[in-house]
């Protein structure tokens, strides 16, 4: 694949030692009444200002960051539950990285979306 369009679909920054790349899961669908201390019809007007046509589509996204020799991945996108995501093995590959390549995990929280790609149907 073209370098440019790598880069652009699996945008990255480097900040120091670290390479650090955004790398999508894909998305889920969900009703913006989920988010909080925001109206509904305000978090709609600004996903619709900001360019995004579909405000119930929302975005998963995880962070690979390789620097020192360590390839450290943020978050785990949902790994396809709930018919969320699921896309995240694919675009490590297109990122050039097996999964196994990955010595550490970290999780900001544990919601399904940024859980459910720690394990598939094998384990």
């Amino acid at each position: 694949m073209n370098a440019s369009i790598v880069e652009r679909a699996l945008p990255m920054l480097q900040i120091g030692d670290f390479l650090i790349q955004a790398i999508s899961d894909g998305h889920l669908t969900a009703s913006l009444d989920l988010l909080s201390h925001i109206d509904p019809a305000e978090a709609t007007q600004l996903q619709l200002k900001a360019g995004v046509s579909d405000p119930s589509s929302i975005h998963i996204n995880t962070y690979l960051v390789r620097g020192k020799g360590r390839t450290i991945l943020i978050d785990a996108g949902a790994g396809g539950i709930n018919g969320w995501g699921g896309e995240l093995r694919g675009n490590l590959l297109r990122a050039g990285v097996q999964p196994t390549d990955v010595d550490t995990i970290l999780l900001t929280h544990a919601h399904p979306d940024h859980v459910g790609g720690l394990l598939d149907a094998h384990g």
